[in-house]
């Protein structure tokens, strides 16, 4: 609360269900870092677990600008569970100064349901 917020949201399964607890999901915060299987939030969405994979992460702050680098093993989200070649994926953002909360898949009322997530085709 209060702090600059990136979250990238990954569902390998790609499998068309409304639980939040099929979610990979990172959270980024110039305060700290969490990995967890489902999603965290004040009121409870779904069950969460800590997803314990190598994710590594670097974040740089200038004015007017936060960069942040994600380094996340293929091998830690398929074995995480059967990934197919097409994941659903998102990246949200929320701007503390500017109260805004922004996310690439355009999901307009629950950033955390797998069905509102874009989709991520790897080669």
């Amino acid at each position: 609360v209060g702090d600059d917020l990136f979250e990238i949201l990954i569902d390998p399964t790609n499998a068309g269900t409304h639980a939040s607890e099929d979610l990979l999901h990172i959270a980024i915060k110039p305060s700290g870092v969490l990995f967890e299987r489902g999603v965290a939030t004040e009121s409870t969405i779904g069950k969460r677990t800590i997803w314990a994979a190598d994710v590594q992460y670097a974040t740089r702050s200038s004015p007017g600008r936060w960069i942040i680098e994600v380094r996340v093993p293929l091998d830690a989200v398929t074995r995480a569970r059967g990934a197919t070649p097409t994941w659903a994926i998102n990246f949200t953002r929320y701007d503390s100064k500017r109260q805004a909360y922004e996310t690439w898949s355009g999901a307009r009322h629950n950033a955390y349901d797998p069905m509102s997530l874009g989709n991520l085709t790897l080669p």
